[in-house]
């Protein structure tokens, strides 16, 4: 299937069911240039959810600050994942679920914020 990205993926079934499974705790972060590769540098705060859920439906709206996917999971909970599309150094939502990640800026500098987070 290919390279997949996240930022083009929201609208894709299994990024979506990925991303939840993640959230779960159910799925390992993977680097993203090296095949079958944890990145430990991923940090996951899991959601608040039935364990085992899988997405029974979902939703994607793209706005000015990201895009929300809607989906409702297996065991009946709704979940709204603001998915980051353009990143700044911030830090992480206290209780939320998230998904935060390390990048580098053009001058070198690394910073950190979150690329999902569960609202």
């Amino acid at each position: 299937m290919g390279k997949r990205w996240v930022y083009d993926g929201t609208r894709d079934p299994v990024l979506v069911g990925q991303l939840l499974a993640l959230l779960l705790g159910a799925a390992e972060p993977q680097q993203q240039s090296v095949s079958d590769t944890p990145d430990p540098s991923v940090l996951v705060r899991p959601a608040a959810v039935a364990p085992g859920a899988a997405v029974a439906s979902f939703s994607t709206a793209h706005g000015p600050d990201g895009t929300v996917i809607d989906l409702e999971s297996t065991a009946g909970d709704r979940l709204a994942l603001r998915v980051a599309r353009a990143l700044a150094p911030a830090p992480a939502p206290d209780g939320a679920g998230h998904v935060s990640a390390t990048w580098r800026t053009p001058d070198g500098a690394e910073h950190r914020a979150p690329f999902v987070t569960v609202a």
